[in-house]
């Protein structure tokens, strides 16, 4: 009886450790989720200043109604003079974590997802937006019409899907 129940222990114990170990696995394979980069990028936005030099060295919109962010955070301007700070996460920048062999399996045991594609926007007054679509590397706004004030910019899209329009994000 003795036999059985160290046995028993010991496996209970080497399940507990696997299962400690997948976890810290799945965080090293995983990172933050989309909504903990979300709330982590509205934090340092709450108290983001944009200033006049940050507005005068940003890139302008091109004539088709594009603007392209270089990089994953910037200035993008408004043509009434005003401007908007945005970031960005690509989900390729998921691609140089661990492996697959390991992220999916933590992925779906733990629950958690990694943040994939993210945009995050805080305007002039401290209101912050986020917009859904694919984040390429870079972020590329589409819109029909000249982007002269803060609703113009809310109804730029991100690449050519249209449903992709700016929404209000208040963190929990």
């Amino acid at each position: 009886m003795k036999i059985v129940t160290r046995v028993a222990v010991i496996r209970l114990v080497l399940l507990i450790v696997f299962f400690a170990i997948l976890e810290w696995v799945s965080l090293l394979a995983i990172g933050q989720t989309k909504e903990e980069w979300l709330r982590g990028w509205a934090s340092s936005l709450a108290d983001r200043k944009i200033t006049p030099e940050m507005i005068a060295k940003a890139k302008p919109w091109q004539d088709n109604g594009a603007h392209c962010l270089p990089g994953s955070s910037g200035v993008i301007p408004l043509g009434d003079g005003g401007a908007v700070y945005v970031a960005t996460h690509s989900a390729h920048e998921n691609e140089s974590r661990v492996g697959l062999i390991i992220s999916i399996p933590a992925m779906l045991l733990t629950g958690r997802r990694p943040v994939a594609d993210a945009t995050i926007a805080v305007d002039q007054q401290g209101h912050i937006y986020t917009c859904e679509g694919h984040v390429c590397g870079y972020l590329t706004l589409q819109s029909k019409k000249p982007v002269q004030t803060l609703q113009d910019f809310l109804e730029t899209c991100i690449g050519d899907d249209e449903r992709n329009t700016w929404k209000p994000y208040h963190p929990e």
